[in-house]
């Protein structure tokens, strides 16, 4: 005698596969369609291209735990190593710069691959531009490293201590 698994087993065992292979589609539907997250698309040649923009937390801690300077060369980036070198070419006028990536950008904006300085943008163009279109090219890939801060710093203020050196207290 041959045992058969009943109609309702087999109909709940297929609709269990179609329900798993579906899902297994639209997760890989959704990881092809890059458009979403243009800090994730780079070119052959190792570019990127989206929009910039500018951000002021003068003195809030950055994601590397520097502290936030808005006259620096530095850089907001949602996925690049931090302390990554990035080359900012303005498409619109050729101008170009080079920044340092302390901090993260959150991944929420349409077509924005990076923040820059105050100091950065303004080399780029003006700052009433709002969004410029740019272009990224990596000099230099980071170390992901964050920085060691001397809290016992003089007169209250936080100064950034050499990962290699070690701090005098007085």
């Amino acid at each position: 005698m041959i045992l058969q698994p009943s109609p309702s087993k087999v109909l709940r065992s297929l609709l269990t596969r179609c329900l798993f292979m579906t899902c297994g589609l639209a997760l890989l539907s959704s990881c092809a369609t890059t458009n979403s997250r243009p800090d994730l698309v780079w070119t052959e040649d190792g570019h990127q291209r989206g929009k910039a923009s500018w951000y002021d937390d003068h003195g809030e801690r950055t994601a590397n735990g520097e502290i936030y300077n808005m006259y620096a060369m530095t850089a907001a980036h949602p996925s690049l190593a931090l302390n990554s070198v990035v080359e900012v070419t303005n498409l619109r006028n050729g101008k170009k710069i080079k920044v340092r990536v302390n901090d993260r950008l959150p991944p929420i904006h349409e077509n924005r691959v990076i923040d820059l300085s105050q100091a950065a943008f303004r080399q780029l163009a003006y700052l009433g531009s709002g969004l410029i279109d740019v272009e990224l090219r990596v000099i230099k890939y980071g170390n992901n490293q964050y920085e060691k801060i001397n809290r016992a710093a003089p007169n209250g203020k936080m100064y950034l201590a050499s990962p290699d050196k070690k701090t005098k207290s007085s």
